[in-house]
């Protein structure tokens, strides 16, 4: 008939009828999930949800015109439709959300900075010297202002960082100020403006800081001992001000350095990108080509040098959500750690670390997160975060994944190369390859999976490093009995993880079985005896030869004597 009912202790209830949108199709099947119905028809596909119908069809974007089948999978949030035509369909709802100024249906939108202005809203800049408003997930034009790098709220005023164009300073759309280099600033490209909870006016450009306390007294500071570029502001809850940039990090506090951590300290990459403090008190620093580090007790530990974690060495933005999660952006995507399990990394209650990840399949056009300086992200009034792209701004809104414990299956064994089907997990010693393919259920990339083996027998082994491939090749083994142990970790670190076992044996050769060895050392024995007797009867004769000598050569000495 076409038409969905639902039961109910009141009877039954018509929510669905396909004529509605077009007549003689009729529903094939349905799923649904707990705020939505997912009706699959001959001539589309319909979502039902607080009573609004929303319906595709190819002219939609939806790839197949029949749809047979569809199964709602409620740990990847995605929808797996079967078609008429196109096979299976995998339809995955939106993490995150790209939104591009007009012009940039044929043009590059390097989006660099973005706010919310006290007076104005939200605003971000570009690289074509614009800076838009964005409200109600729309983009308008707000001023022009040249070469854009940075954007920062003081007091009410707009400061504009430029490359090689100076700082200006609006009050709306007006112009007040503009700071130049040589008495002001101590270069005209500006990447970072930030005010202290001392009221102190910080800017951080090209080649050094500036610092004051109005516009007027704002000028360069500490020239001689920071001459780097200065890309990140920062301040902790004792009022230390961390300087990051392509010299490392420098502790400011009382007008004087109180710290430096460059190379010599371990600081690698070209940068530093961003800080976060958390309740400890850790620093946590983000670099650009070194990964994450944190700074406690005096002591700077990099989180990418210890062993199994799947962290980006770009970590551009630290941004924290209601929910205890750590945003990371990076030129690969998007990456989000719970950060209890971080804590439990650094403290080695956790022996892996795998973030979640957001790339290209979660809504991001583009997953280069380069355009952004300070301020490189916004977390907005309804706790969703706005971050700057290469392509347009990307708006995320956190969620709480819904945990499933991963459940690994060894899919198949290649015995040189050769699929082996057998029960018997015996392999001829003949055998130099031996490839483990895994399999995990899972449908979205989001998850970020990672597998781990090791091998326990005659050639024994520690968990291996992480590494995305489910496939595990092992040459040359030795004759013997082993168990390879494989297990699945994903973005949510479970403290114990299935392992899955598979216990196989390969057959020695004929020498180099027990009985031949046993009969080989029982032969040597023998030998042994054999030439030790002969050795010792020798001997005998020798020495029997050597008396016999002497008696003779005696009985010559009587006969000589008489």
């Amino acid at each position: 008939s076409g038409k969905l009912y639902e039961f109910n202790s009141t009877g039954m209830d018509e929510i669905f009828d396909i004529d509605d949108y077009m007549t003689g199709e009729i529903i094939e099947d349905f799923d649904f999930s707990d705020s939505a119905f997912f009706i699959a028809t001959t001539k589309g596909m319909a979502i039902i949800s607080n009573k609004k119908v929303i319906f595709y069809r190819m002219l939609d974007g939806l790839p197949s015109e029949f749809v047979g089948a569809v199964y709602y999978s409620k740990p990847d949030n995605c929808l797996i439709l079967g078609t008429g035509e196109r096979g299976i369909l995998k339809l995955q709802f939106k993490d995150c959300f790209t939104f591009l100024p007009d012009y940039t249906v044929n043009a590059r939108s390097s989006v660099c900075s973005i706010i919310n202005s006290k007076s104005e809203g939200i605003l971000f800049s570009d690289n074509r010297s614009s800076i838009y408003k964005y409200q109600d997930d729309t983009i308008e034009p707000f001023v022009n202002v040249r070469s854009n790098a940075s954007l920062a709220d003081i007091d009410g005023l707009l400061f504009a960082g430029s490359w090689n164009y100076n700082l200006s300073v609006l009050k709306g759309k007006e112009l007040v100020k503009m700071l130049t280099s040589g008495k002001e600033l101590p270069s005209s490209s500006v990447h970072c403006s930030f005010k202290d909870s001392k009221g102190n006016i910080w800017i951080g450009t090209q080649n050094g800081l500036a610092r004051g306390t109005t516009l007027s007294t704002i000028k360069p500071f500490m020239f001689k001992e920071i001459q780097q570029v200065v890309i990140c502001i920062y301040e902790r809850k004792d009022g230390t001000i961390c300087i990051g940039g392509t010299g490392g990090v420098y502790l400011i506090k009382d007008n004087r350095i109180i710290k430096h951590l460059g190379k010599k300290e371990g600081i690698e990459g070209r940068e530093i990108r961003c800080f976060y403090e958390d309740e400890e008190g850790k620093l946590w620093i983000g670099s650009y080509g070194g990964g994450l580090y944190c700074y406690f007790n005096e002591k700077l530990q990099s989180i990418n040098r210890k062993k199994n974690n799947a962290l980006s060495l770009e970590v551009f933005t630290l941004a924290k959500d209601q929910f205890g999660y750590l945003y990371m952006s990076s030129n690969q995507g998007l990456h989000r750690i719970k950060e209890a399990d971080l804590n439990d990394y650094y403290y080695n209650k956790k022996q892996y670390l795998v973030p979640f990840y957001y790339g290209e399949e979660s809504g991001i056009l583009n997953t280069e997160f380069n355009g952004g300086f300070q301020n490189n992200f916004l977390k907005t009034l309804d706790n969703e975060f706005l971050f700057p792209t290469v392509l347009g701004l990307v708006k995320v809104k956190p969620e709480v994944p819904e945990f499933e414990k991963l459940k690994p299956d060894i899919s198949s064994v290649l015995i040189n190369d050769t699929l082996f089907r057998s029960e018997d997990h015996i392999f001829e010693r003949s055998t130099y390859s031996i490839r483990f393919d895994i399999h995990c259920e899972r449908l979205i990339n989001k998850y970020n999976i990672h597998y781990q083996y090791k091998l326990e027998g005659e050639k024994s082994t520690e968990w291996s490093s992480l590494q995305t491939e489910p496939s595990f090749n092992f040459k040359l083994l030795p004759a013997g009995k082993y168990i390879f142990i494989v297990r699945a970790i994903d973005g949510f670190n479970d403290s114990a993880p299935v392992e899955v076992h598979y216990e196989f044996e390969i057959k020695p050769y004929f020498y180099e079985t027990a009985v031949f060895k046993g009969a080989l050392v029982i032969m040597a024995l023998i030998l042994v005896g054999i030439v030790g007797r002969a050795r010792v009867n020798y001997q005998r004769r020798k020495i029997e030869q050597r008396e016999s000598y002497r008696r003779r050569i005696l009985e010559l000495e009587l006969n000589a004597i008489q």
